[in-house]
């Protein structure tokens, strides 16, 4: 689906299905762009040369420009990630951004940086960025040009990278540094992930009451088995990431809010809750 109020201007462009673009997306490339299925972009502007954005992705609010100056003015974004608002993408060298990639919001994105006069010895800095996957890039944070950043990082609020960045740590700072090495992934008791199950299970409940329907909720084992209000039953399997079942509006409410609280089953199409009868009423 494209908004009415979209712009797209390029060599080719390939939009899979179930993709949500706009409204407030705006695309100049010279190239091609290429946007995968069930990924959501809007209030977005894109000016450079090939894009590649996978599946899955939310992506809102976000600059990602590059130079007519440059020839790798080129931008990869991998699969079943987050963009957020307010974020810049300075693509006048290549960004490649991995898989299961959270970026929050006011992040800046560097691969270019000058301004004086370069004969009189001030800098002229030039370099692709590189991010693995599985990485949370949070808000405020800035990723200075010719930086890599490995597989399985968080990287703190408002920290300057400037510098490769080692896979599996926390790494926060101005400048960053690592805080926690090999802290990531963290293999979890069947135990522990119990207790955040019963814990999401419980909040999604309450959290039902203002939106005005009564689902039932059951876990076994590692399994959640919804039944919603229109009598469908859909399991979610924790350890494989698989759905069995129907999904109707409300699994897929459900869907929804596991992803809020970090547990991500995905489909071929995007992410959709039910408002809440309080805001609703405000409408």
């Amino acid at each position: 689906m494209i908004s009415d109020d979209s712009v797209i201007r390029a060599k080719s462009v390939i939009i899979e299905k179930n993709a949500r673009i706009g409204p407030g997306f705006s695309a100049t490339v010279s190239g091609t762009i290429r946007i995968g299925y069930a990924t959501c972009i809007k209030e977005t502007t894109i000016n450079c040369g090939n894009v590649k954005i996978g599946n899955n992705n939310w992506i809102v609010g976000v600059l990602m420009e590059g130079s007519s100056n440059s020839i790798r003015s080129d931008i990869d974004i991998g699969n079943e990630g987050m963009i957020l608002q307010n974020t810049r993408i300075n693509c006048n060298d290549r960004v490649k951004i991995g898989n299961d990639v959270g970026i929050g919001q006011y992040v800046e994105i560097w691969t270019h940086g000058t301004y004086m006069d370069v004969l009189k010895g001030y800098p002229f800095v030039v370099g692709e960025v590189k991010i693995g996957d599985h990485v949370w890039l949070t808000a405020h944070s800035t990723v200075m040009p010719g930086t890599t950043i490995g597989d399985e990082v968080v990287i703190g609020n408002g920290t300057l990278v400037n510098g490769d960045v080692p896979s599996g740590c926390f790494f926060a700072g101005r400048p960053g540094k690592v805080i926690r090495e090999n802290e990531y992934p963290k293999l979890l008791e069947k135990d522990a992930k119990i207790e955040i199950i019963e814990g999401v299970i419980k909040d999604y409940l309450e959290l039902c009451e203002y939106k005005g329907f009564t689902p039932e909720v059951k876990r076994e084992n590692l399994d959640i088995t919804y039944i919603s209000p229109l009598g469908h039953s859909t399991v979610f399997h924790i350890e494989t990431r698989k759905i069995d079942g129907y999904i109707d509006m409300y699994s897929e409410d459900f869907r929804d809010y596991l992803r809020f609280r970090g547990v991500k089953f995905f489909t071929d199409r995007t992410f959709k809750s039910i408002m809440r009868k309080d805001f609703e009423r405000l409408k």
